[in-house]
């Protein structure tokens, strides 16, 4: 399997970037995270945003075209369509992602796959750079009790993989399964599942309650399930720094990353959403940048609490950037 750094962070990449950053100039974020639309067609039990009753609206496509075209003339790097609702119920979905490629942005889709047809295949596919399908189970019982979707939905989203990657368009599509009670039994045969669809990769990511949330119907399962089973990419490092004090008090990865809510609230970051306190604006009332430009130069994290944090690799890489170490010349 072809390694797509599924558990590492990219931030080396793009030295001119973090560069500015260190200077003390203003810069664009590489990446930021949309949510096209707020309902979902699932309610999975493990959902880090099921305290938002997914009763949100979807983006105008006027304003989303305006802010895509603003955001490429910045110097954003790449959207990840996501967060708190499914993004391919939004009927203009493909229009934003081929209008994103236009304005020299890449886009990446985390979807249940229920939606995810040859239709909408061929009319964008060869725009996304990647689509995460998050499938979580390998039999149609367990895959009904954790999303809480249609009945015969698993059977759907296989072959919507299937013809996915059948038709070719240069996209790279993996699978993802959070590790569950529920499901760890079926890591093994959801792997040979997805060697079968032929995908490019198969992720197994640990599960981490929501700070907002006060409880959760699931818990996370045992790790030695996955190991060591074929095709399957551990996000070891992840499951690793789970029950970790972190190592900085601040996040810096606030100015890499932003992320819009449907209501097109700019906020800090996804973790945030719903938190009105780190609204830094909204598309609606004013430009990306303008809002961007409110954000916190560095976030305390105490604020955050989250257990599985995306950016917590930026930051470790970040502070050590602002911090260094002694005698840095001896490599």
């Amino acid at each position: 399997m072809n390694d797509f750094g599924l558990d590492t962070h990219k931030l080396m990449l793009h030295p001119e970037r973090v560069s500015k950053w260190l200077d003390g100039e203003d810069t664009a974020p590489i990446l930021v995270e949309i949510c096209p639309i707020g309902r979902c067609n699932h309610r999975c039990v493990f959902c880090a945003y099921n305290y938002t009753d997914y009763k949100g609206p979807q983006l105008d496509y006027t304003t989303m075209i305006e802010t895509l075209t603003e955001m490429g003339k910045m110097g954003v790097k790449s959207i990840d369509w996501d967060t708190e609702g499914e993004p391919l119920l939004h009927p203009h979905l493909a229009h934003f992602i081929n209008h994103a490629k236009l304005c020299g942005i890449d886009s990446a889709v985390e979807t249940n796959g229920v939606f995810l047809t040859k239709e909408f295949m061929r009319e964008c596919g060869h725009n996304i750079t990647y689509i995460k399908v998050s499938v979580d189970a390998a039999y149609n019982d367990t895959h009904y009790k954790l999303h809480r979707g249609g009945e015969k939905d698993l059977v759907k989203v296989l072959g919507n993989i299937r013809t996915a990657v059948q038709l070719n368009t240069g996209c790279t599509i993996g699978i993802q399964m959070v590790l569950l009670k529920e499901n760890e039994d079926e890591v093994r045969d959801l792997a040979e599942i997805a060697k079968y669809l032929e995908v490019d990769w198969f992720v197994v990511k640990p599960f981490s309650v929501h700070p907002f949330q006060d409880d959760s119907l699931v818990h996370m399962g045992d790790i030695n399930k996955a190991l060591n089973v074929p095709f399957v990419t551990l996000r070891e490092e992840t499951f690793g720094r789970l029950f970790q004090e972190r190592d900085y008090p601040v996040c810096y990865g606030v100015n890499f990353i932003s992320n819009i809510d449907c209501y097109g609230n700019v906020t800090v970051c996804n973790t945030l959403t719903r938190s009105y306190e780190y609204n830094l604006g909204n598309i609606y009332n004013e430009s990306f940048g303008e809002a961007w430009k409110r954000r916190p130069r560095e976030f305390n994290i105490k604020k955050c609490k989250r257990e599985v944090c995306r950016m917590d690799k930026q930051n470790l890489y970040l502070w050590q950037l602002k911090n260094p170490t002694k005698h840095v010349n001896f490599i």
